[in-house]
């Protein structure tokens, strides 16, 4: 939205499409790529919180899952999905570097 920060859109996303309440810092940006009418923004977070926690806000989520970097990219190769090996590669590294 106009006037927040990068980490407030992703903090404001997250309570309203997962009821993910989390604090999101500036750390949890991997990757920022900009285009000429918009930003892409990528982070990376790590939770213990169960799926049951999470209330998906189904008008824009059909489900939500937890995935292995295997599993998820075995998921993001299938047809229909973009392929987003490079973005998936980048955050298991950023989440690795934060421990």
């Amino acid at each position: 939205m106009a006037g927040e920060t990068i980490e407030a859109g992703m903090q404001r996303e997250l309570a309203e499409e997962l009821g993910f309440h989390r604090t999101v810092t500036s750390a949890d940006n991997f990757w920022i790529r900009s285009y000429s009418h918009w930003v892409e923004a990528w982070f990376a977070f790590q939770t213990t919180q169960s799926l049951s926690d999470l209330t998906p806000q189904h008008a824009e989520l059909q489900r939500i899952a937890y995935f292995t970097p295997d599993v998820a990219e075995r998921h993001l190769t299938q047809i229909g999905f973009n392929n987003y090996h490079l973005e998936l590669k980048r955050a298991w590294t950023h989440l690795q570097q934060r421990k």
